[in-house]
């Protein structure tokens, strides 16, 4: 069992301010300008809104969350502990960065950029629910971000894709005119914290852990997957 260190904590709560700090500024000289910007040079109906709106599909946690469940059940009935954990793993990010995202929205109420130009609404309507009230933080920004920090130390080889995936997600947000800048900035945040706390719940129960060189099982010697068959409990008497 691994306990999070405090340094670790400490680095945490710096970021966090880091990005409320950068997010202030944002909604003060940033947001409102990018956005009328993006009205005038990207409408909707335009190659570029098409796009970003059409992007914003990969985003979507049912597409991400069905599949690694199947995957935890294959490698279940296969007897593969190692990767059912990771299967699990990446599931429980989703999961946890959808229910975060939703609590936040639902706390600060911001207005989305439509309702900028459909009701010249801009700012913060606290504890709204509705879809038009509901912006930040971005809801697929913060899902393909925790998946994307997850995944980085994962599957280190492919590091650039995930990298890509994840900025390539905040961007066609704001281009398609669903989210300012700050929204996509506060939910990559918000993404990786929760991708960092999924991982660090299952390295503290000692289910599973990540290091930079990789997925590690930290009730196995191996450094990578699978984990040997020899360690599930009456695979001696077999």
């Amino acid at each position: 069992m691994q306990k999070i260190s405090l340094p670790s904590c400490l680095k945490l709560a710096l970021v966090a301010l880091l990005v409320a700090a950068a997010c202030l500024i944002g909604i003060q000289w940033f947001d409102l300008p990018v956005a009328l910007w993006m009205h005038t040079h990207a409408p909707k109906g335009s190659w570029a809104y098409r796009i970003a709106d059409k992007f914003g599909y990969f985003g979507k946690g049912q597409f991400y969350i069905v599949p690694s469940l199947i995957c935890a059940w294959v490698w279940w009935r296969r007897r593969n502990l190692a990767r059912m954990r990771a299967s699990l793993m990446v599931t429980a990010t989703w999961a946890a960065s959808g229910l975060s995202g939703l609590w936040f929205k639902h706390i600060f109420g911001r207005c989305r950029p439509s309702q900028l130009f459909t009701a010249n609404e801009y700012g913060f309507r606290w504890f709204e629910a509705d879809r038009p009230h509901t912006s930040f933080p971005s809801g697929h920004t913060t899902d393909v971000f925790a998946a994307a920090a997850l995944l980085w130390f994962m599957f280190p080889r492919w590091r650039p894709v995930w990298a890509a995936w994840a900025l390539m997600m905040a961007v066609s947000r704001v281009v398609s005119q669903n989210h300012y800048p700050t929204d996509t900035i506060a939910a990559a945040a918000l993404g990786v914290v929760v991708a960092w706390s999924v991982r660090a719940g299952f390295a503290y129960k000692g289910w599973y852990d990540i290091t930079p060189s990789g997925v590690k099982d930290p009730r196995s010697s191996a450094e990578c997957w699978p984990l040997p068959r020899d360690t599930w409990p009456g695979s001696r008497d077999r």
